[in-house]
């Protein structure tokens, strides 16, 4: 599948692979970086279903973005990255959330789909807070 570039975070591994069609072949990007056509990022462990296709930017600054656009969950450490479901939580035990975790204006922390009951998920991450859920494409409607 061709060689991947690793970008180490933390204890775990990211990097870009690329897609299995034309794998070998590689173009120089606005960047000034050189890198596979078609590819997918690992994120913590996690491979992108999308296949990214000739961008205006490589998948090591694609990559290096998305890093620094995800956050931990404030409760269990789970990585929670751009387009992954969320919920927000005003917790009443202050000990049962991580130090790190993420807080809003109004003191809301946040957590992933590992933590959150599937009624209480209110949007999307997207890097610096949540984009709403269109639910009428996931709930039937019955009449």
């Amino acid at each position: 599948m061709g060689t991947q570039q690793k970008v180490t975070a933390g204890d775990k591994t990211c990097c870009v692979v690329p897609a299995k069609r034309n794998f070998m072949r590689t173009i120089d990007y606005p960047c000034e970086h050189a890198g596979p056509v078609r590819y997918r990022i690992m994120l913590y462990g996690r491979l992108s279903r999308t296949i990214f296709t000739r961008g205006k930017e490589c998948g090591e600054c694609f990559l290096l973005k998305q890093k620094e656009a995800s956050i931990q969950c404030a409760f269990c450490d789970e990585h929670i990255v751009p387009g992954d479901t969320v919920a927000y939580y005003f917790p009443a035990d202050e000990s049962m959330v991580k130090p790190h975790a993420f807080r809003r204006e109004d003191g809301a922390v946040v957590a992933g789909k590992c933590c959150a009951d599937w009624e209480a998920l209110s949007g999307r991450w997207n890097g610096t807070g949540s984009d709403p859920i269109d639910w009428s494409k996931h709930v039937r409607h019955v009449l």
